[in-house]
């Protein structure tokens, strides 16, 4: 994202976002206003206030862990062109279904369409 406005949400996240859906989130203002623009529930999650997990169902970790895993892979790199990100993060998202499952075929796959 270039910044963390709800334009910027709005552009990267809003056209996946399935009417019937709920957007959880960390408690950014600009999350809110996103849900609010497509008429579906938000539920965000207080983490600096020490909420992880919400009525044992609304928590933000596996985003949290993904984004973990994914700088610390691109820190190995020392970082990265912007201009290779995308080749980056498809690399990335390719080891990641990679460790999912141990079948070649669906990381050839993977390699080839993204």
């Amino acid at each position: 994202l270039q910044d963390r406005s709800a334009e910027a949400i709005d552009t990267a996240i809003g056209p996946a976002l399935p009417k019937d859906g709920i957007l959880c989130s960390d408690t950014w203002r600009a999350f809110g206003v996103v849900a609010r623009k497509y008429g579906i529930r938000h539920e965000p999650i207080n983490f600096h206030a020490g909420e992880r997990v919400r009525e044992k169902t609304w928590h933000i970790q596996n985003a949290n862990a993904h984004h973990s895993r994914l700088k610390g892979w691109v820190r190995s790199f020392r970082g990265v062109a912007t201009r290779y990100l995308p080749n980056y993060l498809a690399w990335h998202h390719g080891r990641e279904r990679r460790q999912e499952t141990n079948d070649h075929t669906n990381w050839l796959r993977t390699a080839l369409n993204g």
